[in-house]
């Protein structure tokens, strides 16, 4: 039951994905990392993706994360389709379902490291600490990485704690230290 319920999650997803890839020529950059276009009041961000599992009966929600290499790291979502595409600012946080597996990904919901005090360069890894509303302050490790080029490097653990299971975290490389940007002011999700 928990497979057919992740798959259906997912879908939404991999639908997003795939129109935003087949899109428009140069809505990809060379980085190989699909992007948003930010709107006024929001600070270009560098997308963080990753996998939680929550094997707990009772769901959870990421309400917050910090990362010392950012001035901070915002829970966005990308909505729209192709040109149409724009971030928002998730003010309620991140659900995480019951018995449940999330992916967080650009193209649907993420986290955004705002105000790089330094470059990440492909190979390196960073730190991020993540809180929950119900597990607490989980601490993991993210490794800079372009998806093409994944092949072949460890993984790192993933971090488990309070029935929570974070794995797969990573980010493209980005240039930095960037200026530091003013924060962003939520927008609502469309309807």
């Amino acid at each position: 039951m928990t497979t057919r319920r992740t798959a259906i999650r997912s879908l939404p997803a991999l639908a997003a994905f795939i129109r935003a890839s087949t899109a428009t020529p140069g809505a990809t950059p060379a980085s190989g990392t699909p992007t948003a276009e930010a709107p006024p009041g929001l600070a270009p961000g560098v997308p963080v993706s990753m996998n939680i599992a929550n094997e707990n009966a009772t769901s959870d929600r990421l309400i917050r994360a910090t990362c010392p290499i950012a001035v901070r790291v915002e829970l966005r979502a990308s909505e729209g389709f192709g040109q149409h595409r724009h971030e928002i600012i998730l003010p309620d946080g991140i659900a995480v379902p019951a018995r449940g597996l999330i992916v967080l990904e650009p193209l649907g919901d993420h986290l955004a490291l705002v105000g790089l005090r330094a470059p990440l360069a492909q190979g390196d890894t960073f730190a991020l600490d993540l809180e929950f509303e119900r597990a607490g302050a989980i601490a993991v490790t993210g490794r800079v990485r372009r998806k093409q080029d994944a092949a072949g490097v460890a993984p790192i653990p993933p971090a488990v704690a309070g029935g929570l299971t974070i794995s797969l975290v990573s980010a493209p490389p980005a240039p930095g230290p960037h200026p530091t940007p003013p924060a962003a002011t939520p927008v609502a999700p469309s309807s």
